[in-house]
C-alpha cells in the first residue's frame, strides 16, 4: 500500500509541475512579444532567426518540426525579413533559408536584451535549481514526445 500511495503522490506532484508550465509559457511568451516590439519583429520571425542561428541553413520542414511554424506563417513572416536583409532564400533548395549578417547581428542584440531581462531571476533561483529544472523539463519533453 505504501508504494501505491507514494506513486500517487509522485503523480500528483508531477501534475502540479505540469500545471505551472502553461501560465509560465503564456507569461514568457508575452514578455518575449513585448521585448520584440523594440526590434519590430514577431515571435515567428524571432523563431526563424533562432533556428538559423542554431542550425545554419534551414528549410521550412525543419522550422515546422522544431518551432511549429506552418507554411502559411512562414509565408507571412519572411517577406519583411528579406526586405530587411535579415535572411535570404538559398538557391540550392526551395523554402530553404540562410542568415544574413544583419539577421545575425539583430539576433545577438535580441539575446543580449533577453539575458538582461533574465538576470534578476538568477537572484531568486540558483544554478543547481536551474539545472534540476532543465533536467526535469528535458525528461518531460522526452516522455511526451510523439513516437517516431
Amino acid at each position: 500500500m505504501k508504494n501505491t500511495n507514494r506513486a500517487a503522490s509522485d503523480v500528483e506532484a508531477l501534475y502540479q509541475v505540469i500545471q505551472q508550465i502553461n501560465p509560465l509559457y503564456r507569461q514568457l511568451g508575452q514578455a518575449v512579444v513585448e521585448n520584440l516590439q523594440a526590434f519590430d519583429l514577431t515571435l515567428t520571425q524571432r523563431a526563424i532567426l533562432e533556428g538559423l542561428t542554431m542550425f545554419g541553413t534551414v528549410n521550412a520542414d525543419q522550422l515546422a518540426e522544431t518551432y511549429g511554424i506552418s507554411d502559411s506563417c512562414l509565408e507571412k513572416a519572411t517577406p519583411a525579413m528579406f526586405e530587411r536583409n535579415l535572411i535570404r532564400q538559398t538557391a540550392q533548395q526551395p523554402k530553404t533559408f540562410a542568415l544574413e549578417e544583419g539577421g545575425r547581428s539583430l539576433f545577438e542584440r535580441i539575446r543580449e536584451r533577453e539575458n538582461r531581462n533574465l538576470q534578476p531571476v538568477t537572484a531568486q533561483v540558483n544554478r543547481d535549481a536551474i539545472n534540476q529544472a532543465l533536467d526535469v523539463l528535458q525528461k518531460l519533453n522526452q516522455a511526451f514526445a510523439p513516437a517516431a
